[in-house]
């Protein structure tokens, strides 16, 4: 992969990639000239967590980002902190999403490939901002990458290794990981022992866990908690895309932008979903069914979760921007620079905004 990532970048691909380093680092100089502490909400359970990786210390969330925390220490030799081993991860996932994505637009979309890289790589908002924030949506997303990737290449020990990885990293992941496992059985990609092994180890996690802890009902597992906590499911009044709906109503700046971009991907979504079920290209419907879901049913205080988990959207959009020549040669020539400007500074912005401006 090293050989790969660094000797056979083409000029677009190294200009994508430097714009990515370039962006990374603005970010992290930010992060260490500005007086606040980073290590705040889940970082901080996830840190405890990475001390005793059977203790659930943070029952609705998921032990890979802990987990992998507390390899990293282990081979640092507990050198480094734990907030800048997290970050370490991170910065090792975007390199791993770079790769992957890559490869698979390569094999996918071809002569849209650029464009998706950079959309890939300098994901408008998150892609960079959750390297200095090490939550685990880098390294769920690149484990889904890989897994895409090695469903493509039917290699199916590499696609179980990155499938069961990204089961432990993140549950917004769970719906994608479970129809791609569906489509493999579907396509004959994989055997039946093979789709059992993807899921057994989460299962056998959740079971240790259930007796080291000596919890007295399966709800003390919390592994739906989150269906009440951040889902509108369980509300009185609850109706389809009422998170949506809700932070229209609201009439803040901020509301209005995160609505508005939600509802910009709802509906590019549906657009998406009808041309891929015309042409019964299973792997793209399965690629976007999770972000309708998710859409419809996430509450207005954390909806932000579509916009941050939709990046898998851009391979199905990239397929078909295609069918506009014109269109493509000016997002990939004309307006490239402009474009990739535009997202480093989306990635600075909303770091402020996250970490500064929500303060003020």
């Amino acid at each position: 992969m090293k050989r790969n990532l660094f000797k056979n970048l083409d000029k677009k691909e190294l200009q994508i990639f430097y714009f990515g380093v370039f962006s990374i680092l603005s970010i992290l100089l930010f992060q260490s000239l500005i007086d606040y502490e980073f290590v705040i909400s889940d970082l901080i359970k996830y840190k405890s967590w990475s001390f005793n990786l059977l203790s659930n210390t943070e029952p609705h969330q998921l032990p890979g980002m802990p987990a992998l925390t507390s390899l990293t220490r282990t081979l640092t030799f507990s050198l480094i902190e734990t907030f800048y081993l997290m970050q370490l991860i991170a910065l090792l996932s975007w390199l791993a999403l770079f790769y992957f994505s890559k490869e698979v637009l390569k094999i996918i979309t071809p002569r849209t490939k650029d464009i998706g890289l950079l959309l890939f790589s300098l994901y408008p908002l998150f892609g960079i901002a959750f390297i200095a924030y090490p939550i685990p949506d880098l390294p769920s997303h690149a484990a889904f990458s890989a897994t895409i990737f090695y469903f493509l290449k039917s290699d199916n020990k590499k696609f179980t290794l990155f499938f069961i990885l990204c089961s432990f990293m993140h549950k917004a992941m769970w719906p994608s990981l479970f129809l791609i496992l569906l489509l493999s059985l579907y396509k004959k990609k994989i055997k039946f022992n093979m789709a059992l092994l993807c899921l057994l180890p989460l299962a056998l996690y959740y079971l240790t866990i259930y007796f080291y802890n000596d919890y007295s009902g399966l709800e003390s597992l919390g592994i739906f908690r989150n269906l009440s906590s951040d889902m509108a499911l369980e509300d009185k009044d609850f109706y389809l895309f009422k998170g949506l709906f809700e932070s229209l109503t609201i009439g803040s700046v901020y509301s209005t932008i995160k609505a508005s971009l939600t509802l910009a991907v709802v509906i590019g979504s549906f657009f998406l979903l009808f041309h891929s079920v015309k042409e019964r290209n299973y792997l793209f419907v399965l690629l976007i069914i999770p972000t309708l879901a998710l859409a419809a049913i996430i509450g207005e205080f954390t909806s932000l979760g579509v916009l941050r988990h939709c990046k898998f959207l851009i391979i199905p959009f990239c397929y078909f921007l295609c069918n506009y020549p014109k269109i493509t040669r000016m997002l990939n020539e004309t307006l490239f620079i402009y474009i990739a400007s535009g997202l480093v500074l989306s990635q600075l912005i909303f770091h402020w905004y996250n970490f500064v401006g929500a303060y003020l």
